[in-house]
């Protein structure tokens, strides 16, 4: 049964994929100014990560998608833990056609094809290296400070599939005072069961999914950077523990 659920999601992911890069690709390769607003490539990758989500055969419950602005109003930044590959889609699923940037590993662009995405829409981060982090920050901030688009980053800079909230790094904190912008703070539940990191196999028992959204959390006038990463990561603990 193991078997048989994992060759038939990975069929169905792989010609999912091979549809929607032929859709979304030429996208990519549009102007700065307009690629990273074009709202029908933004439909095209939801409608992506939905069907992505709907074949890998998970009982998806999310509570709170009315914290999740329309488009133009109130573009934030939001952020949610990390334990699986599937986090990704899932967060996708649920943007709709919002424009948005994601902060990404810049490891994955090793990957054919799909490092063109990651070039051309995402911002590639080492969170190993200071400089490139500071680079990157300063990046999303060129990006955002003008413009009604999300940015979508995981605090924790990794997976950690133990179900646990581990510590956050603080970029989304100082991008959030810079940008005078709400967080949106999102939990995810479940996909560390299903489909841990370094794992081929998908489980077959395990398929229950929650995701709970928070409301969006202002940072307060006088508030220093670290005291609201704490005020955040006890959001987590609590909705999660």
């Amino acid at each position: 049964m193991l078997l048989i659920k994992t060759v038939r999601t990975y069929v169905f992911w792989s010609i999912i994929c091979v549809v929607f890069t032929f859709l979304c690709l030429p996208f990519t390769f549009l102007p700065k100014k307009v690629r990273y607003d074009n709202r029908i490539y933004f439909f095209l990758t939801n409608i992506w990560n939905r069907l992505l989500i709907f074949f890998s055969f998970i009982f998806l419950r999310v509570d709170g998608e009315e914290n999740l602005s329309k488009y133009p109003d109130n573009p934030s930044i939001i952020i949610a833990n990390h334990s699986s590959a599937l986090d990704i889609f899932l967060l996708e699923s649920i943007l709709g056609s919002y424009p948005r940037v994601w902060f990404s590993k810049a490891s994955y662009e090793k990957i054919p094809i799909f490092n063109i995405f990651l070039k051309k829409m995402h911002i590639l981060v080492k969170r190993k290296n200071p400089k490139d982090a500071f680079r990157a920050l300063y990046k999303a901030y060129d990006l955002l400070k003008l413009s009604s688009r999300h940015l979508v980053m995981f605090p924790e800079g990794r997976r950690y599939d133990d179900g646990k909230i581990h510590n956050f790094f603080s970029g989304f904190a100082i991008l959030a005072k810079k940008l005078n912008r709400p967080v949106i703070p999102i939990t995810i539940v479940g996909t560390n069961k299903i489909f841990p990191k370094n794992r081929f196999v998908i489980d077959a028992k395990a398929s229950d999914v929650k995701i709970v959204i928070g409301k969006p959390i202002k940072m307060k006038h006088d508030e220093m950077e670290k005291d609201f990463v704490k005020r955040i990561h006890d959001w987590y603990t609590k909705c999660i523990f």
